[in-house]
C-alpha cells in the first residue's frame, strides 16, 4: 500500500535525477565533439563511452532484477558529475 507508494515516488525521483544526468553528459559530450574536431580522436572516445555506457546498463539491469534496485547506476552519476 502506501509503502510501496513511497518506494515508487523515491524510484521515479531517481529515475528522474538520473535522466537528467545523462541529458547533462549528453549535452557535454555533444559539445566537446563541437569543440575538437578530430574525427579519430572523437571516433575513440565514443566508442569508449559506449562501452563503458553498455556495461554500466548491463550491470543495471541485472541489478534491477537480482535486487529490485538500481543503485549502481544512481552511484556512477553521482561519481561522474
Amino acid at each position: 500500500g502506501m509503502a510501496n507508494k513511497t518506494k515508487y515516488k523515491q524510484n521515479q525521483q531517481e529515475i528522474q535525477e538520473v535522466s537528467r544526468a545523462l541529458r547533462e553528459s549528453t549535452k557535454n559530450l555533444c559539445r566537446n565533439l563541437k569543440d575538437n574536431p578530430n574525427v579519430t580522436g572523437n571516433l575513440l572516445k565514443i566508442q569508449d563511452e559506449r562501452n563503458e555506457l553498455e556495461s554500466l546498463i548491463a550491470k543495471t539491469i541485472d541489478e534491477i532484477r537480482e535486487r529490485r534496485t538500481f543503485a549502481t547506476l544512481v552511484n556512477h552519476v553521482d561519481e561522474t558529475r
